[in-house]
């Protein structure tokens, strides 16, 4: 522990020495801190190590600074401000050795402790250390009361502010007790009853406050809140088994989500409880319900024990959010929705948004049904399907990581919407997507439509993992199908596929029967093309098969090709074993090729090359390919591009060109056309501008005498062309 550490730090036989100044002033009478008459070695600076340990009390009443600080090292010492800022550049620690006490008396100004990892206020660390806070500020990173067995802190706060930006340990170790009876208490988080040991009490009455991201009772040792009167507001609260809450006067708000574990106590009628986001009741015990007054907010989800009913059992109940009693599907309807942080353990069928707080989790561990129009927000959350019903037919799902039969058998259909698999804690934000897990566990995916984003996805594991696209778009970085004794199988028969890495172990397979797969790096294992495109990367990029590539009748591998250099300005694929060859090549033009005829080796087989493709597609954007070549380890294609109007790639303009302009004029509407129907730009359209083109470049006869016409004139020829070949047409 962080914390244990720094106490170490600073043990009984080493703090006698760290101190570089310590108070001379009179026992038991409050004395000028200014005063250097009250220091052994001079008013202390922000170096020194400060201590006050002769029974004397210091006075600060305006601007003072200190290093690490003791106030009752082995012996006894008190401090009191009135005012001005005192700055504590290191930990303070009030009441450290055993045997000793220390109290410090808060009656105005500001006590400081510099942001930082030595932010520490220690009370009671071996001793018993006494804080008192009339006014004034209190600032420190961390609070830590009852640090170190046999020690015992008290914190009270009468009057004014306490900041602690990380975190209070209330009873970390020993005992702990903090009253807030008038003050502002504000912390990210607070703990009563940390660690093992701990014993902490925390008691929040007449005025005070507290206001806290996390309020933990019991969370390692023994945890008592007790809300006489006053105001909490928490976001997330969670009650331990050791843990104990008991509201009879104030109100209490908790916006994010309240686990109940331990024991929730309306002892007297008096308290308001007042709940957002996802609160259960189900793993405690609520004492006197019947004094209970508990109000739901238009986007909570509360949930009650089986057989509980709160309109009949709690003093008084109103929700204007979800109610739901365990042991049936969760059904959020549309127009509703919830949010917050929590488990939801049975499975949830919802029409509307479910999001969780930011920095937070809601953790679906019994499979979810996403309708089209709802959005699922898991931040940090998870998703556990073990079940065959989950699935998302439209809207969206964000989740750390998607797990399907991992621990039992389940099974997600993905018919349309967006799965998003993004872990906020991940610096690239890949989450992940585990199909099978341990042995005997039976996963599956199906992927029919929509988009899945997945960063890393494994399929197997030790237990057995299937993947069935049938339509749809996955984009993962890293995808392994894998099983050491089961089976994990991916099965591609339409869709896009597109993956940095994948990874086919030897007892695994790919059926790679259609659809369009992009590698952005490498595929492990042997790769079989029975019937899809299988494209080196969304653009040139140099790919690599580590064992074998066959690609049969059918099946069609697509090549970009740009300038130079291999792998950055065309496609390369480098083949570890054999490669066997058949199907389509197509090729596709990056721009910059050359007009003269130019070599591209476009793959290499490291164990020979076998066979030819059956068919050559080229003319993209003008390129086209005048041979291939077959060598006994690589595959060469020599290719050229075309100017502006040669559709036929012949290197000559001339009336065939121009007729197959004229056959595809689509000037007033758009179309598909390609540059072989004599779109020279590109934009999908015969128009002017392809006309004009094949003007530019018109091929004259060898030994033509005259002048050469110009270009427009060449232009109002080839219109006069096709009014008359329209007119034939008629």
């Amino acid at each position: 522990m962080v914390l244990a550490a720094l106490v170490c730090g600073a043990g009984p036989g080493i703090r006698r020495a760290l101190a570089d100044t310590s108070w001379q002033g009179p026992a038991g009478v409050e004395a000028d801190w200014h005063d250097p008459a009250n220091w052994g070695n001079g008013v202390p600076d922000g170096d020194d190590r400060v201590a006050i340990n002769n029974s004397g009390i210091a006075v600060v009443s305006h601007t003072g600074e200190t290093g690490f600080f003791f106030v009752g090292m082995n012996h006894s010492g008190g401090l009191v401000q009135t005012g001005g800022t005192l700055y504590v550049r290191d930990r303070m620690l009030v009441a450290s050795d055993p045997g000793s006490s220390g109290f410090c008396r808060i009656d105005g100004g500001t006590l400081l402790l510099p942001e930082g990892p030595d932010s520490w206020l220690f009370v009671g660390s071996y001793g018993v250390g006494h804080f008192q806070q009339n006014g004034g500020s209190v600032q420190s990173q961390y609070l830590a009361l009852g640090v170190s067995a046999g020690g015992h802190g008290t914190y009270v706060l009468a009057s004014g502010e306490l900041l602690t930006s990380s975190a209070a340990y209330i009873g970390q170790v020993s005992t702990g007790l903090f009253v807030n009876s008038g003050g502002l208490h504000e912390a990210k988080s607070v703990y009563v009853g940390s660690h093992s040991g701990g014993d902490g009490t925390y008691e929040l009455s007449a005025t005070g406050q507290l206001a806290a991201g996390r309020l933990s009772l019991g969370w390692g040792g023994t945890g008592v809140f007790s809300q006489v009167g006053g105001t909490l507001d928490a976001g997330y609260v969670k009650v331990e088994p050791a843990g104990s809450y008991t509201l009879t006067g104030g109100t209490a708000t908790i916006n994010t989500g309240l686990l109940l574990e331990g024991t929730l106590d309306f002892a007297t009628p008096g308290g308001t409880l007042i709940l957002e986001g996802i609160s259960d009741f189900t793993g405690g015990s609520m004492l006197n319900t019947t004094n209970a007054s508990i109000t739901c907010g238009p986007k909570s989800l509360t949930i009650f024990p089986f057989g509980f009913d709160p309109q009949t059992q709690l003093g008084s109940y109103s929700s204007e959010g979800l109610t739901h009693v365990p042991g049936s599907t969760l059904v959020v309807p549309a127009g509703t929705g919830f949010g917050g942080r929590g488990d939801i353990y049975d499975h949830v069928e919802t029409y509307a948004d479910i999001t969780a707080a930011e920095y937070a989790a809601i953790n679906l561990c019994s499979g979810v049904n996403i309708a089209d129009g709802a959005t699922v927000l898991l931040e940090e959350g998870e998703v556990f399907v073990e079940d065959l019903v989950s699935g998302i037919s439209g809207g969206q799902l964000v989740t750390s990581k998607l797990n399907v039969g991992t621990t039992d058998t389940g099974s997600f259909a993905q018919t349309g919407g967006e799965v998003w698999l993004r872990d906020p804690e991940d610096s690239n934000q890949r989450g992940s997507l585990q199909i099978g897990g341990v042995a005997g566990t039976d996963g599956s995916y199906l992927l029919d439509g929509g988009i899945l984003h997945g960063g890393n996805i494994t399929i197997g594991d030790k237990g057995t993992g299937r993947f069935a696209q049938t339509g749809g778009e996955l984009q993962t970085y890293v995808m392994v199908i894998e099983s050491v004794v089961g089976t994990a199988l991916y099965q591609m028969s339409a869709g896009h596929l597109s993956a940095r890495e994948l990874r086919v172990g030897d007892n695994s397979t790919f059926d790679f029967t259609g659809g369009r797969l992009e590698l952005g790096q490498q595929f492990t294992g042997h790769l079989l093309n029975k019937g899809g495109v299988l494209a080196p990367g969304a653009s040139a990029g140099m790919i690599t098969i580590t064992k074998t590539y066959q690609q049969q009748a059918g099946a069609t591998l697509e090549i970009d090709i740009g300038g130079m250099p291999q792998g950055t300005d065309y496609d390369t694929l480098a083949i570890g074993g054999n490669l066997t060859l058949a199907g389509e090549l197509a090729v596709v033009n990056l721009g910059g090729v050359p007009e003269t005829v130019t070599s591209y080796t476009i793959l290499t087989a490291g164990g020979g090359v076998s066979g030819t493709f059956d068919t050559v597609s080229d003319g993209h954007l003008g390129l086209f390919v005048d041979d291939v070549v077959y060598n006994p380890d690589c595959v060469i294609i020599e290719a050229y591009q075309a100017r502006p109007g040669d559709t036929d790639g012949n290197l000559v303009v001339n009336v065939l060109d121009l007729s197959a302009l004229a056959a595809n004029w689509s000037a007033l509407s758009p179309g598909d056309k390609c540059w072989t129907e004599g779109d020279s730009n590109g934009d999908m359209v015969v128009d002017i501008l392809d006309l004009t083109g094949l003007a530019a470049n018109w091929t004259f006869p060898a030994g033509s005498a005259g002048p050469v016409p110009e270009p427009t004139a060449l232009v109002l020829l080839g219109l006069g062309g096709l009014v008359l070949i329209r007119r034939r047409r008629k």
